[in-house]
């Protein structure tokens, strides 16, 4: 009974209002089923769910003492708070509640004394195998995207993301209801997805930059219908050319088109600076050409 009162304590500090709801039998008869759902999932609202979890904990307390009970205790609540709680229940038709806490529990004792090296004690003889890994991780990632760059290049954007995602591992909260190498995982893959997407953002802020090209004529070989009679077709036109280079099927066509045509530079040239063989450089420019004359095929009526 004192040990039910410390625990119902510690649940009243947490993030949910737990107090009068630390009665079994009135979590048990107060879920509601999901008609929505083919299935026997409970659905629980926050109050019987947060109630349910409680009684969990305690159970855990029983038979495994009150500090691992106190210690898990908020870490379940977080990850309520979070959702996780909801998606682990969702994901598993015969999950429950005390289910998950023993789950907690039991990735809590495996990776618990982990993490501590990792965050606490920031040991080298734990920190230098798991860089190696996440950078690994973000190289493979690059390569399964089809990121066009050298290995140079992929291997020096790899290395910058591995980095970022250990900052942020310092300072990270575990949830202990999956295994360490998933999670750090999706850790990593979120920071990847930030750092591609601002190097779109400023991949695109560059071809807007180089696009003021005037060579109309090498345009007008390339382009079927292209025509320009004035200034103010020109200005459409590029913005039309532009458009329809961003429109390319792939980043490897929209590079090669704008290091070709805008910049100068040879296939060869460009063979070295996407680390691609000649061969391949040549198909990807007769590719790309074919993409750009049927997009702009699709539209060029606006300019007759």
């Amino acid at each position: 009974m004192h040990r039910d009162m410390q625990l119902s304590g510690l649940f009243r500090i947490l993030p949910r209002r737990l107090t009068g709801l630390n009665l079994w039998p009135f979590v048990v008869s107060s879920y509601r089923i999901d008609t929505s759902k083919a299935s026997n999932v409970m659905s629980w609202d926050d109050e019987s769910l947060a109630a349910a979890l409680q009684h969990a904990v305690q159970l855990v307390a029983a038979q495994k003492g009150e500090p691992i009970a106190r210690t898990i205790a908020p870490i379940v609540m977080a990850n309520l708070d979070r959702g996780r709680v909801h998606y682990f229940l969702d994901g598993h038709e015969d999950a429950h509640p005390e289910a998950y806490v023993w789950r907690v529990f039991a990735f809590y004792e495996k990776w618990q004394p982990y993490l501590y090296q990792i965050q606490e004690e920031r040991c080298a003889e734990y920190w230098l195998p798991l860089y190696e890994k996440l950078k690994r991780w973000a190289y493979n990632y690059l390569s399964s995207k089809n990121y066009f760059a050298t290995p140079a290049q992929k291997l020096e954007l790899a290395t910058d993301c591995a980095a970022m995602a250990a900052t942020r591992l310092l300072n990270a909260r575990f949830p202990y209801d999956t295994d360490f190498d998933p999670w750090v995982y999706m850790l990593l893959q979120n920071v990847m997805l930030k750092s591609l997407h601002r190097e779109y953002k400023e991949y695109r802020e560059e071809v807007a930059r180089v696009q003021n090209v005037d060579d109309w004529e090498e345009w007008e070989s390339l382009l079927p219908h292209l025509s320009t009679k004035g200034e103010r077709d020109r200005a459409e036109l590029r913005q039309a050319l532009s458009s329809a280079i961003e429109q390319l099927a792939s980043d490897a066509r929209k590079q090669i088109i704008l290091l070709h045509y805008i910049e100068g530079m040879s296939l060869q040239q460009i063979a070295r600076e996407m680390g691609r063989s000649d061969s391949a450089i040549h198909k990807l420019h007769f590719d790309a050409l074919n993409n750009l004359r049927k997009i702009w095929g699709s539209s060029w009526d606006k300019y007759e």
